[in-house]
Parts: C-alpha cells; sequence; structure tokens
C-alpha cells in the first residue's frame, strides 16, 4: 500500500478552499492501464465549466527524467469549483537532491529516505487521473517526468489532454510582467502557500486556473478544445489537427486556385496558391509535416475559403494581390517554394543600396540573376564587398547611392573604360585576388564566378527587364488569356475565344494590342518597385526563369523582340 505521507497545509489565504480535504491510499500493483483515445478525444469536446479537471504540481530533483527524480507530487481533482478529491504522496527519487533544490523547495533528503519509490507511487496517480484534462503551470515541463514514469513504472502511454495555466496567462493575463506562478499570484492577488511545495503549488494553480475560466469565457471561448488551441502548444494542436469545420471542406476543387484561411476573428491567417486546390489541402493537413512556423499560424485557422483560376500563373498572380493588400505572419512562398533567387539591390530609407541575395522585395533596384548556387553568390558578395571596402554578411553588404552605377555597370557588362580604369586601380589592392585574376578586368572575373545559368555574354541579365506577351490557354484550347509583360510585371489582359495567334499578328486590335505593348515598354522608367509590383514581379521571374519559355500545354511567353520580329 502506498502510504501518504505527512500533509502540507492547504493554501491558508486561498479564496477558493476545497470542501474535501480527504486523501486516498491506492493499491501499489502495477497494472498498464490501457486509455481508449475515442475517450480522451471526448473530453476535449466538453463546455469548459462542465470537465473534471485534475491540478496537479510535482516537485523534482532536476530537469532531465532521465538523470533525476519525483520528490513530491500532489493532484486534486477539480469540478465546478470544488475540489472532489485529492492525491498526495512525498517520492524517493533514489538520487541525491542538489543542494540549490533543497533551499528552492525545503525537502531535503532525511524527508524522502523512507518515502514510496516511484514505480509505488505511479500506478495510484493513473488511477486517479483516469482521462481527465491535466491542468497545471508549465505542464510540458511537468508531463515529461509523468509520461516519462509512467511508462517506465507501469508501461503507460499517457496521452491525457492538458491546459497549462502559463501559456494561457501568456494570452489572457499579458498585463502581468511575471508569468510564474508565485508572481501572479501577487498580480492576481490570489494569496500564498509554502511556494515550491506540490500541495501549495497545486491549490494556487487551481485558484489561477478558475480565474482562467472567467477570462476564457469573455473570450468567447467555451469548449475546451478551444481553448486547448487557444493555449498554442504545438502537441496538442497537432493531435486535435485544426479547428476548421469539415463542412467548409467539402468540395475543394481538383483545379489551379487559391485557398485562404482565417481565424477565430475572421483575419486572414495564410493563403496560397495551387496547381491543385485539393492536394494542396490535403498536403496542409499533414501538420506534423509542416515548417513550425507555418505549423503554429494553421492551427489558429477556423475558416477556409478558395477560388479557382485558369491557371497556375493567374492562381500565383491572386495571390500575390493577397499578400500586397494583407501582411501575414508565413508568406506562401515559404510553403511552396515557387520563386526564384538573385543578386537584388534594394533601396533603402536613408539613401544607401542593400545588395544581398533573395528574392525580389519591395523597393529592389535591380535584380541579376536567376541564381541557382546561394552559396557561390553570397562569396561572390563577399569579394564584391572587399573591394568597396564594406563590410559583408550573410544578409549582403550596403554601399552609398553613388556608387550604384558602378556597381551596376559591373553585372550587366556595360562598364566604361574610365570605370574599368577604376576597378582594376580597386583590384590591384586587394590581397583576396590572385595573380591570374589582377591581369583579367572586372568583368571577366564575374564570369569565371560561374553563377549559372547565367548567360555569360552580353552582360548578367537584369530580370526586371522582361518585356513580352505571356499567352495563357486553357486545357482545351479553346480559350486564352493575353498579359503584357512590361518590366516583368503584367498588365491587364486580354480574354480571347479565338485563335489567339491570328488575332494577334493579324487583327485590328491585336495590332493596337501590340502597338499599346510596345508604347509602354518604350516609356517605362526605371524606379524601385512597390509592395504590390514585387509580389507580382515574383509570380511572373518564376513562371519566365523556371518554365523556360513554354508553361504548360497552350501558354506560351512571347519576348517583345519576337514579336516585333513577327508584327
Amino acid at each position: 500500500m502506498v502510504k501518504n505521507q505527512k500533509e502540507p497545509q492547504q493554501n491558508p489565504k486561498s479564496k477558493k478552499g476545497s470542501k474535501s480535504g480527504k486523501s486516498h491510499k491506492y493499491e501499489a500493483e502495477i497494472i498498464p492501464i490501457e486509455k481508449d483515445l475515442k475517450v480522451l478525444r471526448s473530453k476535449v469536446e466538453q463546455l469548459l465549466k462542465d470537465a473534471t479537471y485534475i491540478v496537479f504540481d510535482i516537485e523534482t530533483t532536476g530537469g532531465n527524467p532521465e538523470k533525476n527524480g519525483i520528490t513530491e507530487i500532489c493532484a486534486i481533482k477539480y469540478k465546478n469549483g470544488e475540489v472532489l478529491d485529492k492525491f498526495y504522496s512525498m517520492v524517493n527519487p533514489k538520487v541525491a537532491i542538489p543542494p540549490i533544490v533543497r533551499r528552492m523547495t525545503g525537502i531535503n533528503n532525511k524527508m524522502v529516505r523512507k518515502a514510496p519509490v516511484i514505480r509505488e507511487v505511479m500506478p495510484g496517480l493513473l488511477d486517479f487521473v483516469g482521462e481527465d484534462i491535466l491542468v497545471s503551470h508549465n505542464t510540458i515541463g511537468d508531463l515529461k517526468f509523468l509520461r516519462y514514469f509512467a511508462m517506465k513504472a507501469c508501461g503507460h502511454d499517457l496521452r491525457n489532454f492538458f491546459l497549462c495555466t502559463h501559456l494561457l496567462t501568456e494570452k489572457l493575463i499579458p498585463e502581468s510582467k511575471d508569468k510564474s506562478l508565485q508572481g501572479l499570484a501577487k498580480f492576481l492577488e490570489l494569496g500564498l502557500g509554502e511556494a515550491h511545495r506540490a500541495e501549495a503549488d497545486s491549490y494556487l494553480t487551481r485558484d489561477l486556473f478558475a480565474e482562467l475560466l472567467v477570462r476564457l469565457e469573455k473570450a468567447g471561448i467555451s469548449h475546451i478544445i478551444d481553448a486547448i488551441r487557444f493555449q498554442g502548444d504545438l502537441e496538442s494542436g497537432i493531435r486535435l489537427g485544426w479547428g476548421i469545420e469539415k463542412k467548409n471542406t467539402k468540395n475543394i476543387p481538383s483545379e489551379s486556385g487559391v485557398l485562404r484561411f482565417y481565424n477565430r476573428e475572421g483575419s486572414k491567417l495564410f493563403f496560397t496558391s495551387a496547381y491543385n486546390c485539393s492536394r494542396e489541402f490535403n498536403s496542409l493537413q499533414q501538420l506534423s509535416a509542416l515548417p513550425k512556423q507555418l505549423l503554429r499560424t494553421l492551427l489558429k485557422a477556423y475558416r477556409l475559403e478558395f477560388e479557382t483560376h485558369p491557371h497556375i500563373y493567374m492562381s500565383m498572380l491572386a495571390e500575390a494581390k493577397y499578400h500586397a493588400e494583407h501582411k501575414v505572419r508565413v508568406e506562401a512562398y515559404n510553403w511552396h517554394m515557387r520563386t526564384i533567387y538573385a543578386i537584388c539591390f534594394i533601396q533603402l530609407e536613408d539613401g544607401k543600396v542593400h545588395v544581398k541575395v533573395g528574392s525580389i522585395h519591395e523597393k529592389t533596384l535591380y535584380a541579376f540573376g536567376p541564381i541557382v548556387d546561394k552559396k557561390e553568390a553570397n562569396q561572390l558578395l563577399g569579394a564584391i564587398a572587399d573591394v568597396f571596402s564594406v563590410t559583408s554578411s550573410r544578409q549582403g553588404f550596403e554601399i552609398e547611392e553613388h556608387k550604384l552605377d558602378l556597381l551596376k555597370s559591373l553585372f550587366d557588362g556595360s562598364i566604361n573604360t574610365e570605370l574599368k580604369k577604376a576597378m582594376n586601380s580597386l583590384l590591384s589592392l586587394k590581397s583576396i585576388f590572385n595573380s591570374n585574376w589582377r591581369k583579367t578586368n572586372w568583368h571577366n572575373f564575374i564570369y569565371s564566378k560561374k553563377l549559372a545559368p547565367i548567360k555569360q555574354i552580353g552582360g548578367i541579365k537584369n530580370l526586371l527587364e522582361e518585356n513580352g506577351v505571356m499567352v495563357i490557354g486553357n486545357n482545351q484550347g479553346t480559350e486564352f488569356y493575353l498579359f503584357p509583360i512590361v518590366g516583368s510585371l503584367p498588365l491587364e489582359p486580354i480574354r480571347l475565344a479565338e485563335d489567339w495567334e491570328a488575332w494577334l499578328y493579324k487583327s485590328e486590335p491585336g495590332r493596337k494590342f501590340l502597338e499599346n505593348l510596345h508604347d509602354k515598354v518604350s516609356q517605362s522608367q526605371f524606379k524601385p518597385l512597390s509592395r504590390e509590383e514585387a509580389y507580382l514581379c515574383k509570380a511572373t521571374l518564376w513562371i519566365l526563369c523556371l518554365k523556360k519559355g513554354k508553361l504548360t500545354n497552350n501558354s506560351f511567353f512571347i519576348s517583345s523582340q519576337e514579336l516585333l520580329s513577327k508584327s
């Protein structure tokens, strides 16, 4: 039999006293307790006000359960504002209690010497806990010990869902600077018991939890499952899945389009373009495989909307416009990776120019590429920074605006005699270049870096100078959209239900369309990209650079030079 040790007194200042002071004894027979996962799931479907909770606290000799042990356990069964039952025991950890822990908890080696070991205590605790919802402060740390010793002592996988008062206070009591149990007790004037003792802290946690239940109700959260999602721990979120109702996920089409996710308040959380909306949705449902930042975002989702488009390019343009209009924590490019990299020149507020390897950004001036080897491109930028006597890092470097033309000319091949002399003079002073490189001009050095697939004839290409027409056709070839592309940006398309080629080259409307395109190209002016232009440009360049002209069946890009030769 497990005999309870002398128990610390219940928190004398607690505002919410227990009606039950009884403490049970439990058989020490080691019997694995099999829990039906359906029962566990049913527990989280309850209303917060109707559930039975196990509010608990443990004291340990350290932070790693494999090397440390539990010295004290207290768990109270709590429902409708009342304590229904209590489990308490001191525990012999079978390891020495470190001095720092003795000073913090007041528990010494003598106090636990005759206490039962965890193998004797754990079966009774598991029987007491049953399938109820666990509650503690910093629950994840406490659960490491309970799960470890439940498995070691009883072969039992402790799968109970939990609510963590620390995680909940981060959301519901942000005004409290000290989120420790003692700090929150002072802030909320709950009264303090014997700090860092399992029973006193269990009752204090119960009082804190009672306050949090009131605040959850005020926040419009009435069910346990919503409270668990609200607290935001990833483990529980993955087990529960996201909060989108199944009726909102029916009839997702197997067509190209955009998925849009919203939180409880109706704010946009995440949106992504897709070749196949249904397949993309299924991929996003594999929560355990998602990047953590995206996982945290999608676990807040409560509503889903979708729209379809005739082609992935049009879906990407729609996604780009959503990104331009709404700032979200995770951008779709970090999920589907449909973006290209280049050496970008970005205008800064102080007049300087930031040079870095990355994707197109708001206020981008030039983008030379595309780059397929970011490491090699960063090495090149490091060499360039050394020549300009500026500090470089993985984020690139900054130069004064008056040096912009010189730097640009090195990439696009427009370097003139004076600039060559100036640069070769700089090169001769730099020890990082070997003698062979010093004998060549800077332009040849650039090409020696092999930034494939950059063409090495006529300069490295500025990606923001693509001009032409994007022809997007449906799978049947019965409908086409013609997007004028000026400065790598799409303009308003023309929709055709006829032979696009005949219309473009032989009809009067087609002739005017081409004339208007050529006028816009000739009149286009150099300026940094706006936020919306940057997103639209990313989508367009991904199509142009990675699809190599032919996008899909019935879809093409025709450059302005080719258009001139045919018209």
